[in-house]
């Protein structure tokens, strides 16, 4: 939607400046508009939390402010067009992007919690899916405490969702997750929840794992064979020609400050 501005002189009624000012279209459709001067960085969604932490303390370490903004996909093509200065995303670049430059700058792994204070220790994929599809709905149904399950999954369009449902779940064609589940939008507001529900179950980063809550081990059937989810890494990626001062200072805190780094554990994933 676009901002009209009226201004007029109480001395001469008829004249009045008309100033257009373009707001930002929905990020869901993948739009932005040019920033100016400022510095500004485009991250995907599930990546937001991260990007906007880190851009506090940048501002706190070196005075200076970013703009962050969130998007639901085509992060490269943003930034193509230079329409953004920066992206955070988890999608390598592909053989199209040769101009672009990029860095590592966090690992993910996706890992199944729970509550401290349930006693199981591992489910199958089977019984998982069994969970997260609304099928069981009490740990006893798996010799855990009498307890209710709580689910509580990523927001829509989060590709730590995708991950969780393409690595943990056996879902069939004629099977959806629980509408029941509860969303947040970032790994501590996940562990966060999971700590404060005794029946919780979710997923979060590896990196996000503390004592106040446990790690589900998932097994394939009835073996002894672990359930995994790839190591995802989490990348720095710019325009090559488009390095401001701006972007070389933020770059070099991200490669190189104890605060980056402090943040990014805090966030829960692992810095290289």
């Amino acid at each position: 939607m676009n901002t009209f501005l009226f201004m007029y002189s109480r001395k001469n009624p008829a004249q009045y400046i008309f100033i257009l000012i373009v707001s930002l279209s929905c990020f869901a459709c993948g739009k932005v508009v040019e920033s100016g001067e400022q510095f500004t960085i485009t991250s995907s969604t599930h990546l937001l939390h991260l990007s906007e932490a880190l851009a506090r303390g940048f501002k706190q370490e070196q005075g200076k402010a970013i703009v962050v903004k969130g998007t639901l996909g085509k992060e490269h093509e943003l930034l193509n067009k230079e329409l953004t200065q920066l992206i955070v995303t988890t999608e390598k670049l592909s053989n199209e992007y040769i101009q672009f430059e990029e860095n590592p700058i966090a690992f993910d792994q996706t890992v199944v919690i729970i509550h401290p204070s349930n006693k199981l220790t591992k489910l199958s994929k089977e019984q998982l899916t069994e969970i997260f599809t609304g099928k069981a709905t009490n740990w006893n149904d798996f010799g855990g405490n009498n307890t209710p399950i709580q689910i509580l999954s990523r927001e829509s369009g989060a590709s730590i969702k995708r991950t969780f449902e393409q690595n943990f779940l056996e879902l069939h064609e004629d099977q959806q997750l629980s509408l029941k589940a509860l969303a947040v939008n970032s790994n501590p507001e996940m562990r966060s929840a999971i700590s404060k529900i005794p029946g919780g179950i979710g997923y979060v980063s590896s990196g996000a794992l503390d004592s106040s809550v446990q790690k589900l081990k998932i097994v394939k059937g009835n073996t002894k064979f672990e359930v995994k989810a790839p190591k995802v890494t989490i990348f720095a990626i710019w325009k090559a020609k488009n390095e401001t001062l701006e972007l070389k200072e933020f770059l070099e805190y991200l490669a190189h400050s104890p605060t980056a780094k402090k943040i990014i554990q805090e966030e829960g994933y692992r810095a290289p």
